[in-house]
């Protein structure tokens, strides 16, 4: 799409759901889908270090924490307090895999028959189930099933179940066959083969991995032996592609970024030392890759990310064998407002914004919310930590123009609107150019009271830029200039844009210029505030209020954080109608700064959906049954918050005749929302309608 895309202004609310009158049928429906429940009470957030992961767990068992800040995957003990009082367990698809990798250039392994047959072959349920008991999903993209752009699901097949009688079909029709007289299949040419699995001798999962892929392939009556190999052994021939048929590794990915697809696989680097293990070459695959790079328009990326995967899943130049879940912990005594983040889980800024969310809005207890933990606070200069801990606590300091919402869609933040414009779309602007228009909310300030500016942000990209090393001056390479127009107007040009550096390009935190100035971009590694000797500038949900080096860390709301907003509606009481009485209506009053859409349920069951500009909203009801009904309005804004409330209509006789029964059974919804108008009309068999 090569035209100006512009995104509409709105400025992002958060919420908690507010009480509703009446019965409901509906659960407490909280931040995101994933929200886990709702009504947090706390007022601070503190950080305890707790080196070892047992003494985490035995922290929270113990009540001196809330929740562990690690990600953790020994089921068996986690699952063990399961039973546990007000200890829950979060379960999270972990954003990586196990996979097998096959030699695509070593003969036979270079017919995709073969490759594909071993992998319909193998039963990927019962790797999830019999190896991970079940703590384990199968998977067939490499892309993995956290991240939005997995096409899993997607597809018109899976490798998912073991289909033997389809994979000996492939290998009879690719030429695969059985010698009279012989036990196991010849390749095309007429020749045996056999095919070594290589596992690892350290490594338990790899080495029933290969009893599991031997086993399907001695079905298929291919020659496989699983032979157990240290671990280094195997990872000096696939680092230096060296002769081997099929070894498994493991795979974890620390963002949403799927660029390093396009060189582990690409035909160039097929025999470069350290990439491109399985040798594989695809001139298909080739094709799409400069879209994937170096476009800046969201449809053409798309289509070569799904092309791409698209071309892995059927070449099986790798085969996936299984994403296992990873663990949490977390208590409910205190704290309800767990939000289950696509990257961080539950411990993540959205839960922590919560907490915030409710001292803001004067919650009834108050306290402190403890996080565990495994590490000590590395450095408060968030440019220069190394560690992961640590950066997740230095994000409630900081704000960016746009977040990512806890389903992975990026958010407005500072950035009230913005613009993208080239050349084909504004001629002012110049060929090869890419320019962003930001448009600020007015109401942010940092810490020490200024206000958060255009000329803060232009300053931050700038800085970046110019700060040698800096890990945020990554993707910021083509940055040509970055300037303010107004207080909340900004105008940032690049070169030549990739869709993967305009995203990451929204995610940079902002600096206060009136402080960074003074450290200037080459000491952007040097800095290293104190801040219980001298409070930091900062803009973020938090600010620091105590700090005990390796003991723990404590973090106070931000009085004047500027997004404290609700997605507001409101509760109209319950209403009897009489039949043949005229118009009936349900009106509720609904406000958001970033309404998304609407739901719209009768008796549970979804009738109506749309669009929701962040108006009122009112439904006409007609043709109704006499009876009693419940009809619930769910509202959403764009980072999945959300509202609800419920109202019970009863619809009377009239003099005892049922008018409805002589009319043919349908229901209108006339939806108003501001201005403009939308007449939803749907005729369905009554039966359908009733519960």
């Amino acid at each position: 799409m090569k035209s100006k895309n512009t995104l509409s202004t709105f400025l992002l609310a958060v919420t908690v759901l507010l009480l509703i009158s009446g019965a409901t049928p509906f659960p407490a429906i909280a931040l995101g889908e994933t929200a886990l429940e709702q009504g947090p009470y706390l007022d601070r957030i503190r950080y305890d270090i707790i080196p070892n992961t047992a003494n985490l767990v035995q922290a929270i068992h113990d009540d001196d924490i809330d929740i562990l800040q690690a990600r953790l995957d020994d089921s068996i003990q986690f699952l063990a307090l399961d039973a546990a009082t007000n200890i829950e367990i979060a379960k999270y698809d972990r954003n990586g895999y196990g996979y097998a990798v096959l030699n695509t250039a070593k003969y036979p392994l270079s017919i995709t028959a073969l490759r594909r047959a071993i992998a319909f072959a193998c039963d990927k349920q019962a790797i999830c189930t019999d190896l991970f008991e079940g703590m384990a999903t199968p998977q067939d993209s490499p892309i993995p099933l956290a991240n939005p752009y997995c096409i899993d699901g997607d597809l018109s097949y899976d490798y998912y179940a073991s289909d033997i009688d389809h994979a000996n079909q492939l290998l009879d029709d690719a030429g695969f066959l059985i010698p009279e007289g012989e036990t196991y299949r010849h390749a095309p040419n007429g020749t045996p083969f056999n095919i070594t699995i290589e596992v690892s001798d350290s490594w338990g999962i790899s080495i029933e991995l290969g009893a599991a892929f031997e086993s399907a392939m001695q079905a298929l009556h291919v020659d496989a032996v699983s032979q157990p190999t240290g671990f280094y052994e195997i990872l000096t021939k696939l680092n230096n592609h060296l002769d081997y048929d099929m070894t498994f590794l493991g795979r974890s990915i620390g963002d949403f970024d799927v660029t390093w697809m396009a060189y582990e696989f690409w035909s160039d680097y097929a025999d470069t030392p350290f990439i491109n293990f399985a040798n594989f070459a695809n001139t298909t695959f080739d094709a799409y890759r400069d879209d994937l790079l170096n476009s800046p328009y969201h449809d053409e990326v798309m289509y070569a990310l799904d092309q791409m995967q698209e071309i892995l899943v059927y070449e099986c130049p790798i085969i996936i064998c299984y994403n296992n879940f990873e663990f949490g912990l977390y208590r409910t005594d205190k704290f309800e407002g767990f939000v289950d983040d696509i990257v961080d889980s539950v411990p993540c800024w959205w839960t922590n914004y919560q907490t915030h969310l409710m001292s803001s809005q004067g919650g009834p207890f108050g306290g402190t919310f403890r996080i565990g933990i495994p590490e000590s606070i590395d450095t408060f200069n968030f440019m220069a930590t190394s560690s992961e801990h640590t950066a997740l606590a230095l994000s409630n300091m900081y704000d960016s123009l746009m977040r990512r919402s806890p389903t992975g869609e990026l958010i407005p933040w500072l950035a009230e609107s913005f613009t993208t414009e080239t050349n084909d779309d504004n001629p002012d602007v110049p060929v090869g150019r890419t320019r962003f228009t930001f448009e600020l909310v007015d109401n942010a300030k940092w810490t020490d009271n200024a206000s958060i500016t255009a000329e803060d942000v232009a300053f931050t990209f700038n800085f970046y830029k110019d700060g040698s090393g800096n890990p945020y001056g990554e993707g910021l390479e083509s940055l040509l200039t970055a300037y303010s127009t107004t207080s909340t107007t900004v105008v940032i040009e690049f070169g030549a844009l990739s869709y993967w550096e305009m995203n990451s390009i929204f995610l940079k935190p902002i600096l206060p210029e009136h402080v960074f100035s003074e450290i200037g971009a080459s000491g952007w590694n040097s800095w290293d505030p104190d801040p219980m000797a001298e409070p930091m500038v900062t803009s973020g949900l938090f600010v620091i209020t105590e700090y005990v080096s390796d003991g723990f860390l404590e973090l106070s709301p931000n009085p004047s954080y500027f997004n404290m907003a609700a997605v507001l509606l409101s509760s109209p009481a319950d209403i009897t109608f009489t039949q043949g009485g005229g118009s009936r209506s349900i009106s509720w009053q609904a406000n958001s700064s970033s309404p998304d859409r609407y739901e719209l349920y009768r008796n549970s069951t979804l009738i109506f959906s749309g669009d929701w500009d962040g108006s009122d909203l009112t439904f006409y009801l007609h043709s109704l049954e006499i009876g009693v009904y419940n009809f619930t309005l769910v509202v959403y804004d764009r980072a999945g918050n959300s509202a609800s409330d419920t109202v019970w209509v009863k619809l009377e006789s009239y003099g005892g005749l049922d008018i409805t029964a002589f009319i043919l059974q349908n229901l209108v919804v006339i939806v108003i929302t501001g201005t403009a108008a939308v007449i939803l009309v749907v005729s369905v068999l009554y039966p359908k309608f009733r519960r």
